[in-house]
């Protein structure tokens, strides 16, 4: 297989994987099964794949500041060590009417997070802020499935709504972490299926997974279309930049396996969050 195709690096049928993330500090990528409520990691170095976490479906999660993952699960944030996962620190209980769970979520480049989620009734899922005060803030509301987000300036975010196949960019207030005036990049036709999680490149390029598109799609900066990867899985969901030299594209699926692919560019590292540190501590 060629070097510039996907290739295989953890051969199991995942129900549901989504949100790679590579951690540039272990040098390991992380990714969750929602629908199975497990979490993994893949180690390149040894070429091996572990579960280390069952329990509430985690939709998405980021990495804070101090190598814990803030997990943003069904109705609650927790903190938990990748390398002791049996310790779960409570941070924030969130119930909404409007919110069937927690979907794809990003950290800010001061520490707070944005959490997409999938809507509990036609059109109530959107965009909420978590704040390191842990104050949980609707952004706004209009999507059954929100989905990959990046920033690719500091006034920016990209934004993707998977049930009307749009990839979205807003300007953002980098002092509030509001969002407003949104223009369409991109809306994808049905057969190439729906836009799903996302990344960047140091180019500004948009790397977007398809679900029932069996493919990753490339878009310039203004959202039009430049090249198309093939995945032999149908449901491609999300994407990441990893490895030493952030040149390697890791790609989740659902009924599918995990890939990596060797790319000619090289990708960002994310923000990591520092909602732990709002935590006060516990008085006798």
């Amino acid at each position: 297989m060629s070097p510039a195709e996907p290739r295989i690096i953890v051969d199991r049928q995942f129900e549901l994987g989504e949100n790679p993330l590579w951690d540039d500090r272990r040098k390991l990528l992380f990714w969750t099964d929602i629908d199975t409520g497990e979490l993994w990691k893949y180690d390149p170095k040894t070429e091996t794949a572990e579960r280390f976490y069952e329990g509430p479906k985690v939709g998405g999660f980021t990495l804070e500041v101090d190598g814990k993952l803030a997990l943003f699960r069904v109705q609650d944030i927790v903190l938990i060590n990748p390398d002791h996962p049996e310790e779960v620190e409570p941070l924030a209980h969130f119930h909404n009417e409007n919110v069937a769970r927690f979907n794809d979520v990003m950290a800010l480049p001061d520490g707070s997070v944005y959490a997409g989620t999938i809507a509990a009734r036609s059109g109530s899922g959107g965009l909420y802020h978590v704040g390191l005060d842990l104050s949980i803030r609707e952004l706004f509301l209009g999507t059954d499935v929100s989905n990959g987000m990046a920033l690719p300036d500091e006034h920016s975010l990209i934004w993707t709504c998977s049930s009307s196949r749009r990839i979205v960019r807003f300007s953002r207030d980098q002092k509030t972490n509001a969002v407003n005036k949104p223009v369409d990049l991109y809306t994808s036709p049905e057969e190439e299926g729906t836009p799903d999680g996302l990344c960047l490149d140091a180019e500004g390029h948009i790397w977007s997974a398809r679900w029932d598109g069996s493919a990753v799609i490339v878009h310039g900066p203004d959202g039009s279309p430049i090249r198309k990867v093939h995945v032999p899985t149908t449901k491609v969901t999300s994407v990441c930049f990893g490895g030493d030299s952030l040149t390697t594209l890791f790609i989740t699926t659902s009924r599918g396996p995990v890939y990596a692919m060797d790319t000619d560019t090289h990708g960002l590292l994310e923000n990591r969050s520092r909602l732990g540190l709002s935590r006060q501590p516990d008085r006798p």
